[in-house]
């Protein structure tokens, strides 16, 4: 039987068939990528900027935790809260606009709005733009697939332990020293702008302030300003118990040690003896500059003793004596310059 070749219709027919089905497969492919796109936003200053930093410790973090696909760390060296709003907002938003799922963002910024914001903070541009900044990325992540966690974050103190310590604490919690959500003009700082502006909009915010109070330079590199490696795991930390995952970053190090006692205490007599005495028999009382203190006494030429207050001297013999005592505090450090009483033991009257 003789075969008929099919027609050119016929085989168009069957080539646009699998070239719509090729076509059809590469959309579901490329709709299953993009449903996998979760990306890690971060925006900031210089704390955030490095690859070394808090936003680099916790993305293997969030990717176990938040099911995060891509880090994009929008973050800025010198960023403040006005220049944040230009390029560095414009590209996070973009970010949260994309055709993705948006898994978190965090934000660290002000630190660099210290230089115009000084006992200014309930009134300087800092909270104006930092309200607008969490307002448009708010708005953005209203727009996007789904929920995800977005967290603020309050400023450490970059001086603890050193000359500056209550300098930065005045800028970062203003005069009365605390953060309060209801504080106002001078008593408003850095951080009380942070906590009140995050509070009103319910967001979670990453508080290292007392992690490094407790570790001070510990935590710092040698710049004085910025987080070392320890530092910036302390940060992730903050960042991991405000949006309440768990995370895994190195344990930070032990507190230093308190600074060595090297000051000697000073030993003061409270009760001495009269400047001439019949009686032979004398009561001393004493006391040290620090607590905790032991005592060694001596009398004329005698070696020192450990004694306590009060001391008493028996059957002391007629003439001149000489009474010393001097204090050691808990560190071992003695009284370079001992309290003493002179006084002289006469014959009684009677005896004369």
């Amino acid at each position: 039987m003789k075969q008929i070749p099919p027609s050119f219709e016929s085989v168009r027919g069957a080539l646009l068939a699998v070239i719509g089905f090729i076509a059809i497969l590469l959309l579901v492919i490329a709709g299953s990528a993009a449903a996998l796109d979760r990306p890690y936003v971060a925006l900031g200053d210089s704390v955030a900027a490095p690859s070394s930093s808090y936003v680099g410790l916790l993305f293997p973090n969030f990717q176990s935790q938040l099911g995060t696909t891509q880090l994009l760390n929008r973050a800025q060296g010198g960023a403040t809260s006005g220049s944040l709003r230009g390029f560095q907002l414009a590209t996070a938003l973009g970010d949260i606009n994309a055709a993705s799922d948006t898994a978190v963002v965090t934000i660290d910024i002000g630190g660099n709005d210290r230089f115009a914001c000084a006992d200014q903070w309930d009134s300087c541009p800092f909270r104006g733009n930092f309200a607008a900044t969490l307002d448009d990325l708010e708005g953005a992540l209203a727009g996007d697939p789904g929920s995800e966690p977005f967290a603020v974050m309050a400023y450490y103190n970059p001086g603890v332990g050193t000359a500056q310590e209550a300098g930065y604490d005045r800028a970062l919690l203003g005069a009365n020293g605390v953060v309060g959500l209801s504080d106002i003009g001078t008593d408003v700082g850095l951080n009380d702008v942070i906590h009140q502006e995050a509070a009103a909009r319910g967001l979670p915010v990453a508080d290292p302030y007392p992690a490094f109070k407790l570790h001070g330079q510990a935590f710092m590199q040698a710049d004085g300003i910025h987080p070392n490696s320890a530092g910036q795991a302390a940060i992730a930390q903050t960042f991991c118990d405000a949006i309440a995952i768990s995370c895994e970053l190195a344990p930070p190090p032990p507190p230093p040690p308190p600074p060595a006692d090297a000051s000697a205490p000073e030993t003061q007599i409270t009760k001495d003896a009269p400047n001439k005495t019949e009686k032979t028999k004398l009561k001393f009382r004493f006391k040290s500059s620090e607590p905790n203190s032991t005592f060694e006494c001596k009398l004329d030429k005698r070696a020192w003793k450990l004694c306590r207050s009060p001391k008493k001297l028996k059957q002391l013999d007629e003439g001149k004596h000489k009474f010393k005592v001097r204090a050691i505090d808990a560190a071992g450090n003695t009284d370079r310059t001992p309290a003493k009483d002179k006084f002289r033991v006469v014959k009684p009257r009677r005896e004369r």
